[in-house]
């Protein structure tokens, strides 16, 4: 810990992104030690396979089914929790980094929420990631993609025949020049039929791209 971090520990307050709780001057950044190990031993770092001629490669971190990060995942959604994007950026960073076997890629970007959610939170929780991990991992972050207005939220939507019509053609390719024929990481919080990464893998790779894959933190 840095003269900095130090200071602020005594000034303010340092509280675990993960439970909450006042943190040590010894505890590790961002999370407690207790918090540190249980996390550790919830980890997948996995790959889902999504089955898409768009996408190359992809991995999630943890499982829905964990309700500690899923309860921190969906508070990142509605409050504007930078202490735990930059958290699940370093988690994200550590097992892209120890996994030969995931795709290489020149460019980090995200997939989009919708505008007005973005104004009424004061962050995309996506967006904030991504740009985390790309720092922790000195790679670009280019926003690649923009969305449309209209359609429902996809958590509103149950069948997968329904996901795939609500998410189609609501994205469009933003910067494309910078990405053509580089190779992508779409970032996003949560999979769960894969719709959503499979059109805005489509529109980059229809923009230019020269392959694209995909992270989780949640599957």
């Amino acid at each position: 810990m840095d003269i900095k971090e130090l200071i602020a520990n005594i000034i303010f307050t340092n509280r675990c992104a993960v439970c909450d709780g006042v943190m040590t001057i010894d505890d590790p950044n961002d999370a407690c030690a207790k918090c540190t190990e249980e996390m550790h031993e919830h980890l997948k770092n996995a790959p889902i396979v999504i089955n898409d001629k768009n996408i190359m490669g992809d991995k999630f971190l943890f499982s829905y089914k964990d309700e500690t990060v899923r309860d921190i995942v969906l508070r990142m959604k509605y409050q504007p929790l930078h202490k735990a994007c930059r958290y699940f950026a370093n988690i994200a960073a550590d097992c892209i980094e120890s996994d030969l076997s995931f795709p290489e890629f020149d460019i980090i970007t995200h997939c989009p929420r919708k505008l007005s959610r973005k104004r009424s939170v004061g962050y995309d929780h996506s967006q904030h990631f991504a740009r985390l991990l790309a720092k922790r991992l000195n790679k670009p972050y280019v926003e690649l993609l923009g969305r449309y207005k209209g359609g429902k939220e996809q958590k509103k939507v149950k069948s997968l025949r329904e996901r795939q019509k609500n998410i189609e053609n609501k994205f469009y390719a933003r910067n494309f020049q910078k990405a053509k024929d580089k190779r992508v990481l779409i970032v996003d919080d949560i999979i769960t039929t894969g719709s959503t990464a499979k059109e805005c893998a489509r529109v980059l790779r229809e923009a230019g791209v020269r392959n694209v894959s995909a992270l989780f933190i949640l599957d």
